[in-house]
């Protein structure tokens, strides 16, 4: 790891922090049933043109697909006004 690679990790996880501290915990239920729809897609190959990217789904739907899970995670939780945890966020492939 490089200097800048740690100082932004250090940077990511203390604004995932703010953001946990903004919103409730998330409800399991409800992050149950997104993994569980996600699973579903992935056997249903309907995420085949994702392979090799994260993919990020909130109520059951596609809500964001990219490279990194903590970015995605920081883009989408204020966007939502969910807690970082609430987004189900998944790297397709090996």
């Amino acid at each position: 790891m490089t200097a800048d690679t740690l100082t932004t990790d250090s940077l990511r996880d203390a604004r995932l922090r703010e953001l946990a501290a903004l919103y409730p915990p998330p409800v399991i239920a409800e992050w149950l049933a997104d993994r569980s729809w996600l699973n579903e897609q992935m056997n249903d190959g309907a995420l085949a043109a994702h392979y090799g990217k994260v993919v990020a789904v909130y109520n059951r739907a596609v809500v964001g697909v990219g490279d990194n899970y903590l970015d995605m995670l920081l883009e989408l939780s204020p966007k939502f006004g969910v807690h970082p945890e609430r987004i189900v966020a998944l790297y397709l492939g090996e």
